[in-house]
């Protein structure tokens, strides 16, 4: 596979699509002309603002929408061998609806351009609400061993003990993000969870322990070349101790980007145990057939599964159980 498209890339910034995106449209007149403001005179500035920007923000916009198609006709091969290897017709049907929405989004809204495109109902028909926990695909059991990579603000852990019925082995929850992990450890004190329930650690998944530069950004915090913040990540494989490694059941993945990497970290506890994979393939548009890939050459016969859990191109989840 051939990832080098365009030439100008090592030049450019990329977000966590790949696309292109340039340092002068990061400037707060673009975020404060996208503001609305009763009082005339900024609606004015507005206005001149996005007429100023129309477009610059068009060509911007031209050049990702060109990078994207150009990059699936490259990958076209490995779209088609990923649809021979996912389960159902349910899995194949999220792929490529999402897929045509990255090809083709307007950059109008999520919600405004599926109206407007008459693909509304049809993301909707997709769309499964029970994220990490879709029906007729994870079943969980009282004696859960669950490691939460990306624990954020305790949103999985509280979800994960809800449909638990707080009947489990223990967690193990990671999130380096120190603001997060702070709210982290306030859900599990609301949750009234001990101890030997559950185990908390500012910390991310990689494939090797490390530190790395990070940005916070809450709900989108990740490893970044630019992150003005240390944090250290670690590979699971040698972080837990036997005794935690054995028996762990169900791996959940929402790591900003470094999914591959941390499934990398954590191959011998996923060889020994053949635990339940919930891993995020949208940060990264390889993402959609190398995470697969992976899982495929631990040769311990998966099947795999692709569910979408909100409208638009984000929170689209591989399952392998």
């Amino acid at each position: 596979m051939n990832d080098n498209i365009n030439t100008e890339q090592k030049n450019m910034e990329f977000d966590h699509l790949g696309i292109q995106r340039a340092n002068l449209f990061k400037l707060k007149l673009s975020r404060f002309s996208e503001t609305k403001n009763s009082n005339i005179l900024l609606e004015i500035l507005r206005n001149i603002l996005n007429f100023i920007l129309f477009f610059p923000r068009m060509i911007i916009r031209t050049r990702r929408k060109n990078y994207i198609n150009n990059y699936y006709d490259t990958h076209s091969s490995d779209i088609e061998k990923l649809l021979k290897i996912v389960t159902d017709e349910a899995s194949k049907e999220v792929i490529k609806t999402q897929i045509d929405f990255i090809r083709n989004y307007d950059y109008s809204g999520h919600y405004n351009y599926l109206k407007k495109s008459g693909l509304l109902s049809k993301h909707i028909s997709i769309l499964d609400k029970n994220e990490y926990f879709p029906n007729g695909v994870i079943k969980l059991t009282e004696s859960e061993k669950f490691v939460d990579g990306g624990g954020f603000n305790g949103d999985t852990v509280r979800e994960f003990v809800k449909r638990t019925n707080n009947k489990f082995a223990h967690i193990f929850s990671f999130e380096p993000d120190s603001k997060n992990y702070s709210d982290l450890l306030a859900e599990v004190k609301n949750l009234h969870l001990t101890p030997n329930q559950i185990t908390c650690y500012p910390k991310g998944l990689y494939s090797k322990n490390k530190t790395v530069s990070f940005s916070q950004k809450g709900i989108g915090s990740s490893i970044s070349e630019g992150g003005t913040e240390i944090v250290e990540v670690v590979s699971l494989d040698s972080f837990l101790r036997e005794s935690e490694i054995n028996g762990i059941t169900y791996i959940k993945l929402d790591v900003e980007g470094s999914e591959l990497e941390a499934l990398k970290g954590m191959q011998n506890i996923i060889i020994k145990n053949k635990p339940k994979l919930a891993i995020c393939v949208y940060h990264q548009m390889k993402d959609f057939w190398e995470i697969p890939y992976f899982i495929e050459s631990l040769d311990l016969d998966y099947k795999i599964y692709f569910r979408q859990h909100c409208l638009g191109r984000t929170d689209t989840i591989c399952y392998a159980v």
